[in-house]
């Protein structure tokens, strides 16, 4: 479905120019993944029968690297071996470095957004990537109490929903895209939400670094033995809502998208 797209960006990424690479960042894009990012980007596209234009692809790479950049410096805060089946960046070469090798591929993913020259596309993740730190800020602070849940929602919307929502606003902004914009933006946010929430249900790793994921904050007020159905109805509520909130019916790539929230 989106074997063009996907293809084009893999290509981009391959032909990253590290001068050099010696903490093997090359190697850390290339390693498998998702594209999750990315892909949503290109089905929402694809759903509003928008051209996808080498900008888009463009906006994509970025939108990626930022978010390897940002795996990058996560493991060094878990302190993290492993990431995607490989030793991570902060064990092969040390926290120092790893640091240095998140910030470098945020300068790339940085000029690569300065080179679509749309003010308010650097406003935009200027502003959202300011909330993501400081929900990690806050979320490294607080290790080891068991939030709210309303804390615990917000803290993944800025954690991880926004830079899905950065991706899609900007993509909608290349496209001078209006139409459904409200409805879009609820969507993604909604679908990165759901996205983080099953993320952290899969995660023990979690919960050994003081991180409690919306499991421990239900079971806290319910019976043990309810919890895991609580859970399983909460999560499966919130994936109607993020359908809702994107009404086209029947079209193929709406689908897609939803498909993608229940195969993870």
């Amino acid at each position: 479905m989106l074997t063009f797209e996907l293809e084009q960006l893999e290509h981009k990424i391959k032909d990253t120019k590290i001068e050099e690479d010696k903490l093997h960042l090359i190697d850390f894009l290339n390693l498998p993944s998702k594209r999750l990012r990315p892909k949503l980007i290109f089905l929402i596209l694809k759903m509003l029968n928008l051209e996808i234009k080498k900008e888009h692809i463009n906006l994509a790479y970025a939108v990626e690297i930022l978010h390897s950049a940002t795996l990058i410096h996560d493991d060094i805060i878990d302190d993290a071996s492993l990431r995607r089946g490989k030793i991570t960046t902060v064990k092969e070469f040390g926290a120092k470095s790893a640091v240095l090798g998140g910030d470098y591929l945020l300068s790339v993913a940085l000029f690569e957004l300065s080179k679509l020259n749309n003010q308010k596309i650097i406003e935009i993740f200027s502003k959202n990537t300011q909330k993501m730190i400081e929900s990690e800020i806050t979320q490294l602070f607080e290790r080891g109490k068991i939030p709210t849940l309303d804390e615990y929602l917000e803290k993944n919307i800025n954690k991880t929903a926004l830079l899905f929502l950065s991706g899609v606003q900007s993509a909608l902004l290349i496209s001078n895209y209006e139409e459904h914009k409200k409805e879009i933006e609820d969507f993604t946010l909604s679908f990165g939400l759901a996205f983080q929430i099953l993320n952290d249900l899969k995660s023990n790793e979690d919960k050994e670094n003081g991180i409690y994921t919306l499991k421990d904050i239900l079971c806290k007020t319910n019976n043990i033995s309810d919890c895991d159905i609580i859970v399983k109805d909460f999560v499966d509520e919130l994936i109607k809502k993020t359908n809702k909130n994107l009404d086209f019916t029947d079209n193929v790539y709406k689908k897609e998208l939803c498909e993608i929230l229940y195969k993870l």
